[in-house]
Formats: C-alpha cells, sequence, structure tokens
C-alpha cells in the first residue's frame, strides 16, 4: 500500500507490510513452544487472542462474539464456536473454534491493527444486511486480482478504516461493477450516517 497528499506528490510506501512480516515471524517462533499454546478461557475471550490459520500461520483476531458458556461442559466449550475479527492481514469477519485460539501476549495486544478496512461510501450488502454473505465473498473477491494497482481517492477516515469515493479498477469502477452484478447497492441513508458520525468525530 501506498499514499500520497496530492495528484502530484510523490508515493510513499506505508509501513504496514514489514510491520505484518515482522510480527509473523514473532508468533511463529513463540507459538512453536507447546506450553505458549494456551486456550483462551471465558473471560479472556474478552480480549484480543491469536487465532491458529494453518501450520506456522497465525493472526491477531478480536471475539466479538462468544455465546454463552455458563452450562456447558469442558469437552463443549472446547469444540464451540465464537465469532471473530482478524485484525492485521485483512478485517475478514468469521467464525472460529475455541480449538483454533490462542491466549495472546499483552504486548502484542497493544500493538494497533495493521489491517486498514477500505469502504465506498453509501454501499452496503444488495441484501441490506450488515455484512456480505459467504456466498457473494467469492465474485467480489474475483474483481481484483493480486498484484494489480487500484486506486481510490480517500474522502474520510476514521479509525482504521478509509472510506472512498470509488476504487478504479482497470476498465470500470469497483462501484459499478458491484452494482451490476447485484452484489451490492448504494444506500444514501447509509452514506448520511456516515457523514453525521465523521462531523461529530471531528468536533
Amino acid at each position: 500500500m501506498a499514499h500520497r497528499a496530492t495528484a502530484q506528490g510523490a508515493w510513499c510506501m506505508m509501513p504496514v507490510q514489514q510491520q505484518y512480516a515482522e510480527l509473523q515471524q514473532q508468533l511463529i517462533r513463540y507459538y512453536a513452544m507447546p506450553e505458549h499454546c494456551v486456550a483462551p478461557n471465558h473471560q479472556e475471550l474478552q480480549q484480543i487472542c491469536v487465532r491458529q490459520i494453518a501450520t506456522n500461520c497465525y493472526e491477531r483476531v478480536s471475539v466479538t462474539f462468544v455465546p454463552p458458556a455458563d452450562s456447558a461442559s469442558p469437552e463443549q466449550y472446547q469444540n464451540m464456536t465464537v465469532r471473530v475479527k482478524h485484525l492485521d492481514l485483512n478485517t475478514a469477519i468469521c467464525h472460529a473454534k475455541l480449538s483454533e485460539l490462542f491466549v495472546c501476549p499483552l504486548d502484542w495486544q497493544q500493538i494497533d491493527p495493521l489491517a486498514l478496512d477500505v469502504r465506498l461510501i453509501g454501499l452496503v450488502p444488495y441484501n441490506g444486511e450488515e455484512i456480505w454473505q459467504c456466498g457473494d465473498i467469492e465474485p467480489i473477491a474475483e474483481l481484483l486480482h493480486p498484484g494489480g494497482i487500484y486506486e481510490a481517492n480517500v474522502d474520510s477516515a476514521l479509525a482504521h478504516t478509509i472510506f472512498v469515493d470509488e476504487l478504479q479498477l482497470e476498465k470500470v469502477g469497483y462501484e459499478q461493477q458491484l452494482l451490476r452484478q447485484s452484489l451490492g447497492k448504494f444506500d444514501v441513508n447509509a452514506k448520511r450516517r456516515l457523514e453525521q458520525l465523521i462531523t461529530s468525530a471531528a468536533s
């Protein structure tokens, strides 16, 4: 990722790629030791955890929903599924088994998320729900090719999310493609709520 202040300015690489690679190596070394692979208890699920995606592949996640576990047996608790949001490689929200999660040391919990959420202003899933469904993610992803170069004008930013008015693909705008394939729709009320939120945050 790179950014520039003006259309005539020079591109400056953002440091998150290097930070992500360094954090990955630290996680791999740490969780290579079995004594560090500790499953979080119910209270620790309220904090940032580490999810094992594959062998030697770990991601920090924020647990966004935990089902009630008061009456669960130890075996049921270990097999429980929670909802998590990834923090570093991307901002995907998905379900994970508790057995995939480890306690994250406090020092790593305090590192700001490295992933940026890029959102088109006012664009929402076609069905009007909060997030895109799993079946829609693949055709959406096919619009962006690995190694492709895409430019966007940043309209505003909030926390670790940047809002853009368009993401330019090779032949047509990203928003146009999502509308054409009935994957997304423009919601004027969603745009208005965002503008109000940003205005109140700035004041």
